[in-house]
């Protein structure tokens, strides 16, 4: 990890720290369960969305073309704080144009979020509101963090349900292959591994 990495780790690690008093202690176990899936291989559920930090709208279908990284997070959920930081890192190694990382709150406390998203104002990949809860029913999270891996296709490429040892390499390994496979109607790009650069 390099020093800008750490440097927002720990920063992020310092937040949550600050925002435990509000943190509700019955919501700890975030992984505990697999929800029912969205199988591979569908047309990921359409939404339209708002930045949380620039207040731009944005509608997930109009990403199509590039691989969108799409996870449901909070600041409660250790194994969401351990993997936040590894996916801003992709985001900032792929770029844009070929690399969307959607980062979906989670039945976040208010407080933690206000604070998080002034934090956030460095980072390359995309807070996403979802206060109503409409993109976490959607895509039938239940417990997190939970990712969805969408190809250029605009078709769900992978899925996750909570994070440990090997998780990241799968996950760069799934980005690559995302890519890799390409958009519909695109010509044919040398291979490349955009998690890497």
């Amino acid at each position: 990890m390099d020093r800008y990495s750490r440097r927002q780790c720990s920063r992020f690690v310092m937040l949550v720290a600050l925002a435990a008093p509000a943190m509700q202690p019955a919501t700890i176990a975030c992984a505990s369960s697999p929800s029912p899936s969205l199988a591979v291989g569908v047309t990921a559920p359409d939404f339209a969305a708002r930045n949380a930090v620039s207040g731009e709208k944005f509608r997930l279908s109009a990403l199509q073309g590039k691989v969108v990284v799409l996870t449901f997070w909070a600041t409660w959920c250790e194994p969401c704080r351990k993997e936040l930081p590894i996916l801003e890192q992709f985001q900032r190694q792929a770029g844009a144009g070929r690399v969307v990382v959607l980062a979906v709150n989670f039945h976040e406390p208010p407080e933690s979020y206000s604070a998080l998203k002034r934090i956030a104002r460095d980072w390359r990949l995309t807070l996403v509101d979802d206060w109503s809860g409409h993109i976490t029913s959607i895509y039938r999270v239940e417990s997190i963090p939970r990712v969805f891996v969408i190809g250029r296709d605009g078709r769900i490429f992978a899925t996750h349900t909570g994070y440990g040892g090997g998780s990241a390499d799968r996950l760069a390994e799934e980005i690559n292959a995302a890519y890799n496979a390409g958009a519909p109607n695109a010509p044919d790009a040398t291979r490349e591994d955009p998690a890497q650069h």
